[in-house]
């Protein structure tokens, strides 16, 4: 079973990757940032974000996902910046061709933030 959380900064991230290590129903943890997090926080914000939570917390398996909302420009900064989750909520013609660029970039561009994200979700 997937567990989501929505995360605003590092205590976040690290509250929800520390109740995922203690407890035993197991599956991954996704770490969805705020709606639109992309644009205000930042690509480079999140991605050093996930590698601190991967590194601190290798013992949980972690789905991180930028929520990059309908611009085009910051899920394209995201890419760059190794983002391997993120969330478009643009027109479809811009989709297609972002998530063929994602793709090869080894990233998923999803529609929209996963299920149990959208009211703040727990882990």
């Amino acid at each position: 079973m997937e567990r989501v959380a929505i995360i605003h900064g590092w205590t976040d991230a690290q509250t929800a990757l520390a109740a995922a290590s203690r407890s035993r129903e197991g599956g991954p943890l996704t770490l969805v940032s705020a709606p639109g997090a992309g644009g205000y926080a930042g690509a480079a914000w999140f991605a050093a974000l996930a590698a601190q939570g991967e590194a601190a917390f290798p013992q949980v398996a972690q789905r991180w996902v930028l929520d990059c909302a309908d611009a085009t420009g910051h899920v394209l900064a995201a890419l760059r910046a190794g983002v391997r989750g993120i969330v478009f909520t643009g027109a479809p013609e811009l989709r297609a061709r972002l998530a063929s660029v994602a793709a090869a970039c080894g990233a998923e561009l999803l529609d929209a933030a996963p299920p149990g994200s959208q009211r703040g979700g727990a882990a």
